[in-house]
């Protein structure tokens, strides 16, 4: 038991300790829940991590990342230790998710310490405040995505590694201001460079940490004296990066406005929506409401004008006046100006020009730490005010906001604890989003009911003429139940040739493609798939996934034995993307069919695009060498293809 003279650093260890526990109580039901959206095409490659795993299997999968230009190799390495729980225990994914974000909120505990040290505040404000932070930022309801999406272990560790990317460089920079020149200036760039490195192989908002950093010295840190050469140090280590990451989208240019060819809103367009949106995380960080959280926003209005709707340039005047606050009260309000500063750089890179889905709250999972120590900062100083008769009130009021944000996160953790209640609410809530009504049907089908599934799924279509998901997720019933009836064809055709853009009918006809060529599945039949392939080929939309459909074309015609159109159509898949893969694919066709010399030829073609990848060179190699060996034994054969 704490004696009541106990100093206050013992206190606040004692308060952390009491916050940890209080997150595993009300995170502990949303462990029972189970993998979402982008957990399975990011996870997907577990499948392929056998008992007893070796170095070779778990590179493969390291070095297989889809959801950056990275890779984002360290929460996959993570995952891979994991191989052996999935896709049946996505509890054990999620309890290691926890325990990264009681990590975290540690971290952004001593983090918000330091600095407090470093400005020279009272010990005991300090503390007060780094605790108070960092208990709403650890029991906030919107961090539940962050904690109990799997995947989002990516965002996670990016952010553990910028927090101690900007732990070093406070520990550094407090050495700076006594004059310890030598090992300031180390502790300062080790943070920066190990930090920044690790979590951006964690995710690419690593880069953040440089802005993050320099949001922190325009501010917080602006009247601190500055020790000789710092100018040449903030050049190197933080404008650099920044001005790195800006070249790297401007020379990057046309794939980012090429990739707006798969979204139904242009660079502008995104641009006007995600005002409205960061307007919206603000107030989800300050006023949380019940039902208002979640995880599934595609069905967000997007602007299509200054005006259309009016919400847009009302959020746009409100992020200007944010801005002009921060800038001009830079040294008078330095810690309102920082709150800005840290929440606008947080949202920097998934705000503006990139085209990725418009709408996650677990975008907020490191940027909201700003808003919430301003608040917290501000209380404080109201409370101290000559003014004020009942200063007791004010730290009462932030405990009973404390216990109703502990109270919604605990019933969003049950929500996302109860896998069935989680679908029918989010339904029910979300009756024009695509993916919750998936959602649900995917609780149908796991159920047997696919008569169920077919009607949500058939819904789907009426509510959405411009999209074909309800129709490719209702031809996947015909594979699991033969009597079902199914979609004309020819209005699933009409419709791949104009929707709008989604990943599910590339994903979906790969599955039946796949499933086809295991013999697993005899419905929809072979004419029906290639009316439907060729349909999405006549969709501009998907003029990027173009390989992707001619490999599939081709491989549905290998599963008729038609291998002349087989090895065309994958050659033309070749010619768009020269993947290894592909030739690989076509000389064990060509194998199989006794063209040995023609298999050499691709052997050899698949060996050239192999060397053109230098990353997963090695990874083909071994496959390719076999091949080679067991080619040298079989006869030259006549040359038959061309």
């Amino acid at each position: 038991m704490l004696r009541l003279n106990a100093s206050p650093g013992t206190i606040a260890a004692a308060g952390l300790l009491t916050l940890l526990i209080a997150a595993c109580v009300l995170y502990w039901p949303g462990l029972s829940g189970g993998f979402l959206l982008d957990d399975f095409p990011n996870l997907k490659g577990l499948e392929r991590i056998k008992e007893p795993a070796n170095l070779r299997q778990i590179a493969e999968f390291v070095l297989s990342g889809i959801s950056g230009p990275l890779g984002r190799p360290l929460p996959l390495l993570t995952f891979a230790a994991q191989h052996a729980a999935w896709p049946m225990d996505a509890r054990a994914f999620k309890l290691v998710n926890l325990l990264l974000h009681l990590v975290n909120g540690c971290l952004l505990f001593v983090l918000l310490k330091k600095i407090g040290e470093i400005l020279a505040y009272p010990k005991k404000q300090a503390l007060t405040l780094a605790f108070f932070t960092s208990a709403f930022w650890l029991l906030h309801p919107i961090q539940i995505s962050s904690v109990l999406y799997v995947i989002q272990r990516m965002s996670e560790l990016c952010a553990l590694f910028t927090l101690a990317g900007l732990l070093a460089f406070m520990y550094g920079r407090e050495m700076l201001i006594a004059g310890k020149l030598r090992a300031g200036y180390a502790w300062v760039s080790c943070g920066m460079v190990f930090g920044m490195t690790l979590a951006c192989l964690s995710k690419e908002n690593g880069i953040m940490l440089a802005a993050y950093v320099w949001v922190i010295e325009a501010t917080l840190f602006a009247e601190l004296s500055k020790p000789p050469r710092w100018k040449i140090w903030l050049g190197v280590f933080v404008y650099l990066p920044l001005a790195l990451a800006v070249a790297y989208l401007v020379l990057r240019g046309e794939a980012i406005f090429a990739g707006y060819q798969l979204r139904d809103f242009s660079l502008a367009e995104r641009l006007l929506t995600e005002s409205r949106i960061l307007i919206e995380y603000l107030s989800k960080i300050f006023l949380p409401r019940p039902l208002s959280l979640g995880l599934l926003y595609d069905d967000y209005p997007i602007s299509r004008g200054l005006f259309e709707p009016l919400s847009t340039v009302l959020a746009l005047a409100a992020i200007a006046v944010l801005l002009g606050v921060a800038i001009k009260y830079r040294l008078r309000h330095a810690v309102l100006s920082f709150a800005i500063g840290w929440f606008f750089a947080g949202h920097a890179l998934e705000a503006t020009v990139i085209p990725l889905e418009l709408y996650y709250e677990h975008r907020n999972y490191l940027p909201m730490a700003g808003p919430l120590f301003a608040a917290v900062f501000y209380v404080g100083q109201l409370r101290q005010h000559p003014g004020m008769r009942l200063p007791g009130l004010i730290p009462a009021i932030a405990m009973l906001v404390l216990v109703l944000f502990c109270a919604m996160t605990w019933n969003e953790s049950r929500l996302w604890g109860n896998v069935f209640k989680q679908a029918v609410v989010w339904a029910s809530e979300k009756p024009m989003s695509n993916r919750a009504q998936e959602y649900l049907a995917g609780i149908w089908i796991v159920d047997g009911k696919y008569a169920e599934a077919a009607k949500v799924f058939q819904h789907m279509t009426e509510l959405h003429p411009q999209d074909a998901r309800g129709f490719m997720n209702w031809l996947v019933l015909g594979c699991k139940d033969p009597d079902l009836p199914m979609p004309e064809m020819d209005a699933v055709a009409a419709r791949l040739r104009i929707s709008a853009y989604s990943s599910v009918p590339v994903l979906t006809l790969e599955w039946m493609v796949q499933r086809r060529e295991n013999d697993e599945c005899q419905r929809p039949g072979y004419s029906e798939l290639k009316q439907a392939i060729e349909a999405l080929q006549q969709n501009p939309r998907y003029t990027l996934h173009a390989n992707l459909l001619y490999a599939l074309l081709a491989r549905l015609y290998a599963t008729e034995g038609l291998l002349d159109p087989a090895m065309k159509a994958m050659d033309q898949a070749f010619q768009l993307n020269p993947e290894t893969d592909y030739a690989l694919t076509q000389m064990k066709w060509l194998a199989s069919a006794g063209l040995y010399r023609d298999a050499r030829r691709y052997l050899e073609r698949a060996r050239e695009a192999n060397r053109r990848h230098l990353s997963t060179r090695w990874i083909y190699e071994p496959e390719l060498d076999m091949w080679e060996a067991a080619l040298e034994r079989t006869p030259e054969g006549n040359k038959a293809y061309q």
